[in-house]
């Protein structure tokens, strides 16, 4: 298949998937308000927000190792790939037991980020339950880079599209007939776990050699040129976290966390728009 007709694929895909979640979004937002209360929506954005900082520890690397696959895999160098993919695997395991680290270093300064909790109750808990699908994420997620390089990303988004409306009906019926928030987080942490394990499978599926055990080290060059490429992208790394993912923390640490709450109802528009744009750009790249 021609790169243009990847990109078409990617494109119309991307902007089905973008159309289903902004669906989903406005009528699990609504259901979980009513239900819930905008307080926990809050504390579901502000935790987002926090472990979104914590994600400055990749550094870009994610990045970098795609802009390496392109041209291995455009010559077919298979031998190339899976040095890559396994120094790739190696580096995200260890950025995940970092976060993992430092975000239960922060357990006990939750209460200094969030001014008026309300009637928030066990926020420890519910911190954990963002902790634990934010590390699972960086076990499985180093595949799907192989999956955009080689501008197949559309497969990716097919399965979390029906992955994620099967989730949000779920997790609606958990509100509806129990009205538990914490049912509610337990049900998506299964989910997405679930998600990223047949996400993988089926990355196997397509490229089978990355399942062969003799896989030589990373070359000298090659290892040189992903830390360079790092040391680049380390300052735009942490001018888009300052930028888009500080709001909250600010938002909860001097008025409250209602506040985030009521915020991220607008915001969620604003980010359903900001998709539909990117995904005419990401289609190609």
């Amino acid at each position: 298949m021609s790169r243009i007709e990847n990109t078409g694929k990617n494109f119309i895909f991307s902007l089905l998937a973008t159309f289903i979640t902004a669906i989903t979004s406005f009528v699990s937002r609504t259901v979980f308000i009513q239900t819930i209360g905008v307080t926990y929506l809050g504390a579901n954005s502000l935790f987002t927000n926090i472990l979104s900082m914590l994600s400055l520890t990749e550094l870009g690397l994610g990045s970098a190792i795609g802009f390496s696959l392109y041209k291995p895999l455009a010559e077919n160098d298979t031998e190339t790939i899976k040095s890559l993919m396994k120094f790739y695997k190696t580096a995200y395991r260890v950025i995940a037991a970092v976060i993992c680290v430092l975000g239960l270093a922060l357990i006990p300064f939750l209460d200094a980020l969030i001014k008026d909790p309300g009637d928030i109750q066990h926020i420890p808990f519910i911190y954990l339950v963002f902790l634990y699908n934010t590390v699972i994420s960086y076990l499985f997620t180093y595949k799907t880079t192989l999956l955009v390089a080689d501008q197949k990303s559309y497969v990716m988004t097919n399965m979390t599209s029906v992955i994620g409306i099967v989730t949000v009906l779920i997790q609606i019926t958990v509100l509806l007939i129990g009205k538990n928030y914490f049912v509610y987080l337990i049900v998506g942490a299964v989910i997405n776990t679930v998600q990223w394990y047949f996400i993988n499978r089926r990355i196997f599926r397509l490229y089978p050699y990355l399942k062969d055990r003799n896989i030589q080290p990373l070359a000298k060059q090659e290892r040189s040129t992903i830390a360079t490429n790092v040391k680049a992208m380390v300052f735009h790394k942490f001018g888009e976290l300052c930028i888009n993912q500080t709001d909250n923390i600010i938002i909860s640490s001097f008025i409250s966390i209602t506040a985030v709450g009521i915020y991220n109802n607008y915001y969620m528009i604003i980010g359903i728009i900001d998709r539909f744009s990117r995904s005419i750009f990401n289609a190609a790249t």
